[in-house]
């Protein structure tokens, strides 16, 4: 798996925040895990979710070119058979017409 840069500097800008905030908090005695706890679940989300949007863009992408592949052989395919159609029609003699008129 690849990241971007944007998504790399978001990684570690998070990090920052999480040790700056955890170092603050124990120096103040504050520390009893929660906001640690909390930062890490959010941590977490926003990876799943630039993770989500990575793999959603791999998938249209893949998509798009299996629908120009689909779409490009069936194209042809039907130009083909109406060419096809049209010459054998071309080719046909047409059926002699009896005269139903008496004379």
């Amino acid at each position: 798996m690849t990241f971007n840069r944007d998504t790399l500097l978001i990684a570690l800008g998070f990090a920052i925040v999480l040790v700056a905030a955890y170092v603050i908090l124990a120096i103040t005695g504050h520390y009893d895990g929660t906001f640690v706890t909390f930062l890490v679940t959010i941590g977490g989300l926003v990876g799943l979710g630039g993770h989500q949007a990575a793999t959603a863009k791999a998938q249209t992408k893949t998509l798009t070119k299996i629908d120009q592949q689909t779409n490009g052989v069936l194209t042809q395919r039907i130009k083909d058979a109406v060419a096809e159609a049209l010459d054998t029609a071309a080719t046909v003699p047409k059926p002699k017409t009896k005269s139903t008129v008496n004379t």
